[in-house]
Formats: structure tokens, C-alpha cells, sequence
């Protein structure tokens, strides 16, 4: 009874100072959970986990990364919470890779597209408003950053210089409050793709 209760304990800090391994993290969703094997040898380090759990229901931002593991064939399993097991494997490796650098440039559009909120003429000085661009993630696993094919907005300010004959003047289909939600579910996605591979891999991370 006592050997089981020091494997728990162990058990228990591990888990305690994984989760204190990165203070600095403040997610809006409920961080996944990353469960850890029992082992029958106490004096040898516990083993890598062979999957990790992260809750899918309606508020949470992680579907994207399932449906893109799931495109990928990765070995995935609903728990009895009704949340996906993702279990490691090379291909489950590949993939979340791909994703996190997918997340990384959509991360750099969103910023650009910020950046060109209020631009109204192109690069050759032609009155033509920056497009809103977007990172479009296929069913195939393929990634593309596509244009937003979305009207521009009109506004009226006819002393603006490019402003029309009625008065009006383009700017570009951006919406910042829709940019900034985009950018916080790329970010917590980002953050939980990276805990994964800390998981399985911690020198994928550094790639």
C-alpha cells in the first residue's frame, strides 16, 4: 500500500511541475490534459506518454487541430468524456509540425492584414485598396494564403485625396475585431500544438 502511494505522489508531481513549466501561458481555453503511464520501477524515469487528451466541444478552438490530424490519418481515439486521444506516432509528429508552422503563417497574415487596415492605394500608387489575405488549411492537408474575395468598404470622406466623384473612398475588406479574434485562436491553438510536441518531442519544437 505504501509503494502505491509513493507512485502516486510521484505521479502527482510530475503532472504538478509539467504544468508549472510554462507560467507565462495564459490561455482563454482549458488547457489539455497529458496523462502520464504508471511505472512498475521507481527508480527509472517515467515513460513518454503514449497520447495525450485535449477537450472538442463548442468553445473549445482545438478542433482545428483535429480535423487537420484526423486529414492526416493520425491514430485518434474519443475518451469517455467524449474528448480525442492523440496518439503519437511519426505521422502524428509530421503533422503537428506542419500545423504549428500553418498557425505561424497565419499568424504573420492576420498581422499584415492589421498593418493594412487603412490602405487605400496599391504599390504603384494606383487606387486600389489592400486585399485582405487569408491561410486556408484543405481537407488534403494542403495549405494556401488565398485573397478575401469580400467587397471593400465605402466610406464617406470627400475631402479624403481618393476619394470618388460621390465622395466615397475604398479601404480594404479588413475587420480588425475579426483579425484580432483570429489571431487569439491561432495563438492558443499555436500554444497547444506546442505542448504536444513537448510531450512526444521536445526537439521538434525548436524547429
Amino acid at each position: 500500500m505504501a509503494h502505491r502511494s509513493m507512485v502516486l505522489a510521484a505521479a502527482f508531481l510530475l503532472i504538478m511541475g509539467g504544468c508549472a513549466a510554462a507560467p507565462s501561458d495564459n490561455l482563454a481555453a482549458p488547457e489539455s490534459t497529458f496523462p502520464t503511464p504508471r511505472n512498475s520501477n521507481p527508480n527509472e524515469p517515467p515513460a513518454v506518454p503514449a497520447y495525450v487528451t485535449i477537450p472538442v466541444d463548442d468553445t473549445s478552438s482545438d478542433t482545428g487541430i483535429v480535423e487537420w490530424l484526423r486529414s492526416n490519418n493520425v491514430h485518434m481515439e474519443k475518451d469517455p468524456n467524449g474528448d480525442e486521444r492523440i496518439f503519437d506516432s511519426s505521422i502524428c509528429r509530421r503533422a503537428l509540425v506542419q500545423y504549428r508552422r500553418m498557425l505561424h503563417l497565419r499568424m504573420c497574415v492576420i498581422a499584415e492584414n492589421i498593418a493594412n487596415i487603412n490602405t487605400t492605394r496599391d504599390a504603384r500608387g494606383e487606387k486600389h485598396p489592400y486585399r485582405r489575405r487569408r491561410v486556408v488549411a484543405r481537407n488534403n492537408a494542403s495549405v494556401q494564403v488565398e485573397s478575401d474575395p469580400s467587397p471593400f468598404l465605402k466610406r464617406y470622406q470627400p475631402a479624403h485625396p481618393d476619394a470618388d466623384a460621390d465622395g466615397y473612398v475604398l479601404y480594404p475588406n479588413v475587420d480588425r475585431s475579426v483579425e484580432d479574434a483570429s489571431s487569439l485562436e491561432a495563438s492558443v491553438e499555436y500554444r497547444t500544438v506546442t505542448r504536444i510536441l513537448q510531450r512526444f518531442d521536445p526537439t521538434m519544437v525548436l524547429n
